[in-house]
């Protein structure tokens, strides 16, 4: 078993120092035995898998493994606890087919901490190489009852493309197989200073996996293999009392379809400098129930900006639920090659005591009707929320517009900025719903006026009126 931490603190400690029986990746039971394990008292530990760590040894395919394949013990009913508890922790994987945590083969009720709740690390960094198949920084393959949980004030969690080609830069998954299943796991990252997290999230899903055929579109433009799962879940930041910085680059998919249910995504912004930046894209076969999906909460400034990645034509982002609360943003990024389309399947909602919302930034092509982003929420709209413009149209060609779809309409939406006053035609927010199935439809609505501000000069070249002041 593991050797003991010496009496004092040990600076700069390798996982392969710790454990000198292995050679390449730290193995927590290499004896078959199921004891708990515990790491403790050193100052900071620093691990990494050379790049052709599979090459020497297949079984050199993680940093942290638990293959029940060769340890029969991470099978048994019962519970099984391995914790890392030091100041700083480094954990690199710089091979493409391993990753830097792995559970496989029926690894079966493993509690792993990396630094707990009551005594977070001081810093974790995670980075791994990313390729194109099931491999990610932390790995569940066909685990069950598990738990992988991240405590620490600063976290850091990246995969790193292993050239130009690889898309696929998988940090979070949990993978199952055609005739086995991954279930009742969870991946829990909780810091309270800030928590950074570069790549893909993927439950149920392997994003960005080279396909090179009609299965190519499953995930729009991002591709993506999916995998056998239930009742696993990824949580990050649902502390409420921690605060951190959350930033995520990269695409959010979850896999409720055939191949398993109840599978779910929880991500919580609440400062200013916060931001998800990418798709997030919940695959499933209808109806995805209130559990399912991606539920993303943004608040105090926080923002999402959806962006097309790779892709030049036009996206559609679709989650579970969406709270968005006063002073924060979604953010429709500038078209390159078509607009853009948010679907809520259940609801958008403000948390705050006075239902005050966010704003949804979007785009319009002003010369024509419609033809902007769009907005969908097939379950229930609560609070008032707020729709921006980089351009706003100001002559009759954009008049009625459809923005906003909602299923069922408590709350409202506004306008951020008043009509000019100075131009010919103002535009405001209007709303109809429709009397059978009582869903209502946002759209701008044109109307004339008279400028304030008499016009030096007319420019109808471009068949509008412009004030040229």
């Amino acid at each position: 078993s593991p050797a003991q931490a010496a009496d004092a603190p040990k600076q700069g400690v390798d996982l392969n120092e710790v454990n000198t029986e292995l050679s390449g990746f730290f193995d927590p039971l290499p004896k078959g035995d199921a004891n708990d394990k515990y790491l403790s008292r050193f100052e900071n530990i620093n691990a990494s898998l050379s790049s052709t760590a599979t090459k020497d040894d297949p079984k050199n395919n993680a940093l942290l493994r638990f293959d029940a394949t060769d340890q029969q013990a991470l099978k048994s009913d019962k519970p099984k606890q391995f914790t890392i508890q030091a100041k700083n922790v480094t954990l690199t994987n710089n091979d493409v087919a391993a990753s830097v945590l792995l559970m496989d083969n029926g690894a079966k009720d493993i509690k792993v901490f990396l630094g707990t709740e009551q005594t977070p690390l001081e810093s974790l960094t995670i980075k791994s190489v990313a390729q194109n198949k099931t491999t990610a920084v932390l790995a569940l393959q066909l685990s069950q009852g598990s738990q992988v949980n991240l405590y620490a004030k600063k976290i850091h969690l990246e995969s790193l493309p292993a050239d130009d080609k690889a898309k696929g830069r998988n940090v979070l998954g949990f993978y199952g197989e055609a005739d086995a299943i991954s279930q009742q796991n969870q991946i829990n990252v909780e810091a309270t200073d800030s928590i950074v997290i570069n790549g893909n999230i993927g439950n149920g899903v392997a994003l960005g996996y080279d396909f090179k055929s009609k299965k190519k579109d499953v995930l729009n433009d991002v591709g993506g293999m999916f995998y056998r799962g239930e009742k696993n879940a990824i949580h990050i930041n649902q502390i409420d009392k921690n605060n951190p910085t959350v930033q995520i680059k990269g695409t959010i998919a979850t896999n409720n379809s055939n191949r398993g249910r109840d599978n779910q995504v929880l991500v919580r912004m609440t400062t200013k400098e916060s931001f998800l930046e990418g798709q997030i894209i919940d695959y499933f076969f209808p109806p995805l129930t209130k559990d399912e999906g991606t539920k993303l909460e943004l608040s105090n400034g926080a923002t999402w900006r959806l962006t097309n990645g790779d892709s030049k034509e036009a996206i559609a982002s679709q989650l579970n639920t969406l709270t968005l609360n006063a002073g924060s943003q979604v953010i429709f990024d500038r078209p390159t090659g078509g607009f853009k389309k948010i679907v809520v399947h259940h609801d958008l909602k403000s948390t705050e005591k006075n239902l005050e919302g966010g704003t949804l930034v979007m785009h319009i092509d002003p010369t024509q009707k419609d033809k902007s982003d769009q907005f969908w929420v097939h379950g229930e709209h609560t609070g008032t929320h707020y729709i921006a413009f980089d351009k706003r149209p100001d002559d009759e060609r954009a008049d009625g517009t459809k923005l906003v779809f909602v299923g069922t309409e408590k709350g409202e939406f506004k306008l951020t900025d008043a009509p000019n006053e100075n131009v010919f035609v103002k535009y405001s927010l209007e709303k109809e719903t429709n009397p059978k199935d009582q869903k209502t439809v946002w759209f701008l609505k044109a109307s004339k006026q008279t400028p304030k501000l008499v016009p030096q000069v007319l420019d109808y070249a471009r068949d509008k009126y412009a004030l040229l002041l």
